[in-house]
């Protein structure tokens, strides 16, 4: 859907299918090439193949939002690739670093970007942690929980809540 190259380093969205839930859903990811190395990152974005397909021309609302999320994701990777390819410092470990940063203002996106670094990095101990705290996260606020939204109120609500 969205593809980009900055040198010898190239930046894409890609329908995960090896990654499907019980509702037939798969993630969209971005995958970043380099010297025959590859990192997934997650968009936070799960749909079936139908929808993949009817994504690129719809212009369904529901749609057209998934699509502005997902461009958006792919704008904060591919920029970040842009200036480290400019810079002539462009490394996986450099990216991370950067991503790691706070690009995203989801607090979902986040943690999902953290849990495919702890998947990458064999740290499945830690990755289940950050699994199940996104599940509780998840169930109490919702999939798309802006950093703005959390206030100490919504602390106190979710800690009540657990």
């Amino acid at each position: 859907m969205y593809k980009n190259a900055h040198g010898k380093v190239t930046v894409f969205t890609f329908f995960d299918m090896r990654g499907k839930d019980e509702a037939d859903k798969s993630p969209v990811k971005i995958r970043v090439r380099y010297q025959r190395d590859r990192r997934d990152y997650p968009t936070g974005k799960k749909l079936t193949a139908v929808e993949w397909e009817k994504l690129p021309t719809t212009k369904e609302r529901e749609y057209a939002a998934i699509r502005n999320e997902i461009q958006s994701a792919f704008k904060v990777v591919d920029d970040i690739v842009e200036a480290l390819n400019k810079a002539n410092r462009f490394s996986f470990d450099a990216l991370n670093l950067r991503l790691s940063k706070g690009v995203t203002d989801s607090v979902n996106t986040a943690f999902k970007a953290k849990i495919s670094r702890l998947e990458l990095d064999g740290q499945a101990g830690t990755q289940l942690y950050y699994t199940t705290a996104l599940k509780n996260v998840t169930n109490f606020g919702g999939d798309n929980i802006k950093f703005s939204d959390i206030t100490p109120e919504w602390l106190k609500r979710y800690e009540r809540h657990l």
